[in-house]
């Protein structure tokens, strides 16, 4: 026994030093990596709340085309044992309009009777907003917005908003500019000068009636053609359509076709059609119908929001959802849809499935798992984990540093009794033994200490957390994060990883 007599130094202040050094390092370990745990599959649960488990697409001809006959295409699809759903989805912008200030927006357009999407986006849905919010959108022209945007705009459960379709906005432009523009014969003036030019100068004089070169004949084609074409108004576009049908009826002559003839006096009504008609066609009736046709363009579709939903702000989540045929209207898709979301039953199994559907389905189809599309954002998270892991590995090394210098202190000490104890027969080994014991019980109960601090911590972390905010401090806001507490999740193989890095 009295070679345990170092033993007794083990409640000193240093060997209680270490002890908690040891502990604390295990504890917050826990903590950590608990709540990065947590936090990983809280955002993972939630993401797919919405997030179809696989995204198909339609792109035959390089960029995505719609799905139009979705509902057949989902049925041929379906046959694959492992896909639970099939629902069609469009995601588009939009520009929103409340109480007088504009924002652009993302809108996804979602199936509101399948009742097992609604129900996961109403998991999201905020519940402590008077009056309450829901998922529950039916066909009408209903909305969930997401906080951060309700927030910047005032938006309350209730409200209304008006969405306007970017997709028209092509549309508006061209409109715009085709008003603005000169008439085609001051814009053009110098191609029609150039037609009028070879049907005086290169008609053959010595030939029956109007006689000219095929290329010559062509030629005047062409140019008039062009200018057809180059999105003029619909009455000056007429006039040309009529100069070039004059053209066109002419008739090929010669063995080798090398001539064309027109009717008797058409060289004479292209000209008047060209320098008389064409600059006095009456185009304010056209610029009218255009204006007039952009009022129905840019009508906005007025949105009640009957919840709002809150997700992680580091996740790239929809500005609002709506119901499907409300996004048609406003993408202009008609029965079309832009994608179809696929729902299975092992998530994990999502990206092995799309490379199945990959082999399977016909040439243009895209097929892509919800782990591709957040790769980057899941990758950081590990990324964040394995970085908070390595410092506080420093603070558990710290640990192992404070216990090497008790032992060392310990041996300092008892000089006197290691000297005794080498006099009376002690072994080096059995010295070194006796310190050994003491590093060890110190790492023991360190690490069980530490194990229970910190599952202690994380039992009453939601308590921890709201003492914190009572100091007027948010350790984990829930507008930022999407989560009204800290997640935590503590598996027993974290507990036996970190027990054995600690000990070692």
């Amino acid at each position: 026994m009295r070679y345990l007599n170092p033993l007794r130094n083990f409640f000193s202040i240093i060997s209680g030093a270490a002890l908690l050094g040891v502990a604390l390092g295990v504890a917050i370990l826990l903590v950590i990596i608990s709540v990065m745990n947590g936090f990983e599959i809280e955002v993972k649960k939630r993401l797919l709340a919405f997030s179809p488990h696989i995204t198909l697409k339609y792109a035959p001809n390089g960029p995505y085309d719609p799905i139009i006959n979705w509902s057949q295409e989902a049925e041929n699809i379906k046959k694959n044992p492992a896909i639970l759903d099939i629902i069609g989805t469009i995601d588009d912008n939009a520009i929103i309009e409340h109480k007088e200030n504009q924002l652009p927006i993302s809108y996804r357009g979602i199936d509101t009777t399948d009742q097992k999407q609604i129900a996961n986006l109403d998991k999201l849905v905020i519940k402590d907003y008077e009056p309450f919010g829901s998922a529950d959108m039916g066909l009408e022209a209903k909305g969930v917005i997401l906080e951060s945007k309700a927030n910047q705009f005032g938006i309350e459960v209730g409200d209304t908003i008006q969405l306007y379709s970017t997709r028209n906005f092509d549309d508006v432009f061209d409109a715009y500019k085709r008003t603005e523009r000169d008439r085609a014969s001051v814009e053009f003036k110098a191609d029609i000068e150039k037609a009028l030019d070879i049907l005086k100068t290169k008609r053959i004089k010595n030939k029956a009636s109007e006689t000219f070169h095929y290329d010559d004949l062509n030629l005047v084609f062409d140019l008039l053609l062009n200018i057809t074409n180059s999105d003029i108004r619909e009455t000056e576009k007429a006039t040309l359509n009529e100069a070039l049908n004059i053209l066109d009826a002419g008739k090929v002559k010669g063995s080798n076709k090398e001539f064309r003839q027109i009717a008797k006096g058409a060289t004479e009504h292209l000209e008047s059609l060209l320098l008389v008609h064409l600059p006095r066609v009456d185009i304010t009736t056209d610029d009218n119908a255009e204006l007039k046709k952009l009022k129905s363009i840019v009508l906005p579709k007025d949105i009640k929001i009957v919840g709002i939903y809150r997700i992680s702000q580091q996740v790239v989540a929809p500005d609002i959802f709506i119901p499907l045929p409300i996004a048609q209207e406003l993408s202009g898709l008609d029965e079309g849809v832009h994608a179809l979301s696929i729902r299975i039953d092992d998530v994990d199994k999502a990206e092995a499935i799309a490379q199945d559907l990959t082999e399977q389905l016909p040439y243009g189809w895209y097929p892509s798992s919800w782990m591709s599309r957040y790769k980057e954002f899941f990758e950081l998270i590990a990324l964040e984990k394995s970085m908070m892991s390595m410092v506080l590995s420093v603070v558990a090394a710290g640990s192992a540093f404070l216990i090497m210098i008790v032992m060392f202190l310990t041996a300092l000490q008892k000089r006197k009794e290691i000297g005794v104890m080498l006099a009376i027969g002690a072994s080096p080994l059995q010295i070194c033994g006796i310190f050994f014991i003491q590093g060890i019980i110190i790492g023991i109960f360190g690490v069980a200490l530490g194990i229970v601090l910190g599952l202690t911590i994380l039992h009453f972390r939601a308590d921890i957390q709201m003492l914190f905010l009572k100091q007027g401090v948010d350790i984990f806001p829930a507008s930022f994060q999407g989560m009204d507490s800290l997640p935590a999740d503590t598996p027993p193989q974290l507990i036996i990883n970190i027990s054995i890095m600690a000990l070692a």
